[in-house]
């Protein structure tokens, strides 16, 4: 049997679509960041007893990410050309 999100969760299908990225930066920290919310999401539906919550981790990748981002965004736009051929 072949398993396809379309089927089991069709309200899902057009969300984990767009975790794909493009072939560019700003497209993966996008598609990153989109997982990143999902996983949130779902995590507080699977929550177990045991589940230990690492809140200062979680918020220093965060910021982690979000700072990365910035210098890449602040990269393409300083020198556009860079990622094009002439």
């Amino acid at each position: 049997m072949i398993r396809k999100i379309e089927f089991l969760a069709p309200d899902m299908a057009d969300i984990l679509k767009a975790t794909v990225p493009l072939y560019s930066k700003k497209s993966c920290i996008e598609s990153l960041n989109l997982v990143i919310t999902l996983y949130l999401n779902l995590r507080e539906s699977f929550l177990t007893v045991d589940f230990v919550k690492r809140e200062e981790a979680e918020v220093y990748s965060m910021d982690y990410l979000s700072k990365d981002s910035q210098k890449i965004e602040m990269v393409e736009l300083i020198n556009p050309l860079r990622n094009h051929q002439l």
